[in-house]
Parts: structure tokens; sequence; C-alpha cells
């Protein structure tokens, strides 16, 4: 199976787990896709899936605890720009981003910015920590007090990377 499809099938056995359904249940609509190799491998990859899934969602649904928060809608402008957008999966305890994979850093870089948003919002009741789970790693910011300040400074060397390449580490 090709990595990306292994990639999709996870993060649509993991919707499922989430959603409370059985996985095995996703068996036929994965085999009539195409995702899984033909012959006598194709249960064997598909349970692979299924444990991979089940493993991981040991170590996520312990941070998924109480009722889900409304997302949070913003627009501002800061730095000449106009920034809107909405932010969800937010929790009592966190807002928090999984990937039933190994981690990017564009995963820890969108998070980062999440996590700045969620802060400069400022909503009553809303947490202040954010939260990112990989298969093999898992990332969380503590509050940040000057988010403003920050994303500000994000959005300037965006502006700069526009004009001209940008020495970046990740």
């Amino acid at each position: 199976i090709h990595a990306l499809d292994a990639y999709g099938l996870e993060q649509e056995l993991m919707a499922n787990k989430l959603a409370g359904k059985e996985l095995a249940d996703a068996y036929p609509a994965a085999r009539s896709r195409g995702l899984l190799p033909t012959g006598a491998a194709r249960q064997l990859v598909f349970q692979d899936a299924v444990s991979s899934v089940e493993e991981f969602a040991s170590s996520l649904l312990p941070l998924i605890q109480g009722e889900q928060l409304t997302p949070v809608d913003f627009e501002f402008t800061t730095a000449g720009f106009r920034v809107t957008g909405r932010l969800g999966q937010i929790w009592p305890r966190h807002l928090l981003r999984y990937r039933c994979a190994a981690v990017k850093a564009k995963d820890r870089l969108d998070l980062w910015i999440d996590h700045l948003l969620l802060q400069r919002c400022e909503n009553p009741g809303y947490p202040n920590r954010s939260t990112l789970l990989a298969k093999k790693a898992g990332w969380g910011f503590r509050p940040v007090a000057n988010a403003s300040e920050v994303f500000h400074q994000l959005l300037n060397y965006y502006w700069e990377g526009l004009k001209e390449p940008l020495p970046f580490f990740p």
C-alpha cells in the first residue's frame, strides 16, 4: 500500500473511531476504493491499519475530555494583513491537534500559529494551552503573554519571505 493511501486510510479509521463506529465496518469501503492490495495481503494490511489506529486512539482519547467547545471565529488587522478564520477542535483543557502519523515541521508550525490565534482571541472559558499528538511524539504550548506581538512578528517574517528567502530551520 502506498504511504499516502495508508495515511488516508488511518485518518479515515481514526475519524470512525472518534465517532464511535466499529472500525471493521470500514473494510468494504476501503476495499472498493482500491486502497488495499489485492489477494491475501488485503486483510492483513487493513488489520495493521486498524491496530495502528487503536494504539494511537489509546493515547488520544484521554486528551479528549469534556464537551468540545464552540469554534472561535476571528477577524482582525495586524502588520498590514487582514486575518480571518475559525479555530476548532478546542476542548476545555486545550486546543488539540492530532496526526495518526509521524509529525512534520508543518504540523508544529500550524499548532503554534493556532495557539497564538487562540491566545489573541482571549475568549473567557477557553483554554490557554495547545497540544499536538502524533504517533511517536507530542508537543504542547503554554500560555503566551504577548501572543499578539508574536503573531504580528510572524506576519512580518512572512512578508519578508515573500520578497527574499529567509533562513528557516524546522
